[in-house]
């Protein structure tokens, strides 16, 4: 039986009219990633209103042709074409996708999370938004539970959220990896039954799975070999027809043994071993969709959900107040008082100089390096529903930039408060209030870019060393810049710290005479102080602009 009339059967008993053309189509398709084949010659056809099962092996690749279903990666070979009817808001790419990560904030509630959701994506009126929000939250079974924040969910519950953030544009392919993982028997039966409904209301929806129990409760199952191929399409009944088993579990065994004996008698007939012919195209590219609001309004949203997440998340909180604190008692403890008084320049005030330029650096630094890492897996969703990169990025500065000005405002009073600056005029105050704030905005958009580029959070840790190490070694601190060489004073020039280290020095008055011996910092603080703010601008606006074009370069699964 083909795989076109098996989805027709299927859609005729559930009630739905026959459809000559598929929703998607997978032709000749092959796909290889770091020299590693991944799906090997592919053809596949889904019509609408089936609930599909994707299932086999680890390694066969069933992310992958799930991805690929949805245009989120381009086949290596092939051809991929789609037909999917343009949704109410006239967008003919209309895909829902939800991968094994969570991809919702964990520490905001159910209703600000879908809420938020779509006021991202949505156009029209708060209103008519609002309904569709309700609409998706009692579709999901979540009414009860809208006030709670996700993280305190179940993982059943948990996973159902996801799902709601995907059907507020009624998508009409929905894909969903490993759904049911780590679900209870009940959970994963609730949730399979919400997508038997999705199904019936006409989406095509697939699932990739390992349970033969999730498999029985689907219109059509793909079993897919190791090494990618297709070893069988068709009802559950009709798979374990044709692998001979009464439990779908004991086609696990054949699908591994298949990947070294295809032609085995014991192995599923492969459908997949056909040489490849033709030039590789997709109708399907892996980009995110076209944006369906404003860049302000996306700006609002995620700025209101950045700082919601900041307030309710305690890790988060602890580093903000924490860091500071730490740091700012550290110095207190380490200056003597009055080590800035006086006429004349002596060793103790460069080094106080310094360690405020490098607090305010730290400051930035730890509190971007976080941001992005963290929360991946949201930000391709956020991607793929055609939320705006540039939006995202200007609403972390946005929450984050007033923290570090009250953070910077802070570490001034309190070593003004034990002495250890002394009395400033009014003009000197600003002056380091900006050199300290423009330092530490810069360090953030570092942060960012790290955060950004990294894999994990462990990277982004290791990050954290290998970014202050040159940052202290060639700010001009431990050797003067005029006493480096010149790759020395090279890289000294696009350093955060060298800018503020002299601004903070010009701004207390430290290009004097040294109060004793040589004087290796004769020319250290001589430049005019808003040069180094300029410096310090264009570093960060480079940095943000980093961001973005990393962000945009990102795998969207």
């Amino acid at each position: 039986m083909s795989q076109t009339a098996v989805t027709t059967i299927h859609q005729s008993e559930r009630g739905l009219p026959p459809d000559d053309e598929p929703v998607v189509t997978l032709r000749s398709v092959s796909h290889r990633r770091n020299g590693v084949t991944l799906l090997r010659d592919v053809n596949l056809s889904l019509d609408p209103g089936c609930l599909v099962a994707l299932a086999g092996p680890s390694g066969a690749g069933k992310s992958t042709i799930l991805a690929m279903l949805g245009g989120l990666v381009a086949p290596t070979l092939g051809h991929v074409t789609h037909r999917l009817e343009p949704d109410r808001w006239g967008d003919e790419r209309h895909l829902g996708y939800v991968p094994q990560d969570d991809i919702v904030p964990l520490d905001l509630t159910v209703d600000r999370v879908v809420g938020s959701a779509a006021s991202l994506v949505l156009p029209g009126s708060s209103e008519t938004r609002g309904r569709r929000v309700d609409e998706v939250i009692a579709a999901m079974g979540l009414t009860h539970r809208r006030q709670s924040v996700v993280r305190r969910l179940s993982g059943g519950e948990r996973k159902r959220v996801s799902v709601a953030v995907e059907l507020l544009a009624t998508p009409r392919l929905f894909l969903l990896d490993e759904p049911t993982s780590g679900l209870d028997p009940a959970a994963s039966t609730a949730l399979l039954a919400r997508l038997r409904g999705i199904a019936s209301d006409g989406s095509t929806v697939v699932v990739t799975t390992h349970s033969p129990v999730d498999i029985d409760r689907c219109d059509l199952v793909v079993f897919l070999a190791v090494g990618g191929s297709v070893a069988f399409v068709g009802s559950p009944t009709e798979a374990r027809r044709h692998f001979g088993v009464d439990d779908l579990a004991d086609v696990y065994p054949m699908l591994v043994a298949a990947a070294t004996s295809p032609m085995s008698p014991t192995s599923p007939t492969s459908t997949s071993n056909q040489t490849i012919r033709g030039p590789v195209t997709s109708s399907l590219t892996a980009v995110p969709a076209k944006p369906r609001t404003s860049f302000g309004r996306q700006w609002r949203s995620l700025t209101s959900r950045s700082a919601s997440q900041l307030t309710r998340s305690r890790l988060t909180l602890a580093i903000l107040l924490g860091s500071p604190l730490m740091v700012t008692l550290m110095m207190a403890t380490l200056f003597p008082p009055g080590g800035l008084d006086g006429a004349e320049r002596s060793l103790t005030a460069v080094q106080e100089s310094y360690w405020i330029c490098f607090a305010s650096f730290f400051f930035g630094l730890t509190y971007g390096l976080l941001q992005v890492v963290t929360e991946m897996p949201i930000v391709r969703r956020d991607r793929r529903s055609g939320v705006r990169t540039t939006a995202y990025v200007a609403a972390k500065v946005t929450v984050l930039v007033p923290v570090l000005l009250v953070v910077n405002v802070s570490m001034f009073a309190t070593l003004r408060a034990t002495d250890r600056l002394p009395s400033l005029d009014l003009t000197t105050w600003l002056q380091l209030g900006v050199t300290a704030s423009l330092v530490s905005v810069a360090a953030l958009s570092i942060g960012i870019l790290a955060s950004a580029a990294v894999a994990d959070t462990t990277q982004a840790t290791l990050a954290l060393p290998m970014i202050c190490f040159p940052h202290v070694l060639f700010a001009g601190i431990l050797v003067p810049r005029a006493a480096m060489t010149s790759v020395g004073r090279v890289m000294s020039d696009v350093l955060v710290t060298r800018w503020g280290f002299e601004a903070i020095g010009g701004s207390l008055g430290l290009g004097g005479k040294a109060s004793a011996g040589p004087d290796p910092f004769a020319t250290t603080f001589g430049g005019p102080v808003v040069h180094a703010w300029l410096v310090l601008a264009l570093m960060t606006v480079a940095m943000l602009g980093g961001t973005v074009l990393v962000l945009r370069r990102r795998r969207t699964v």
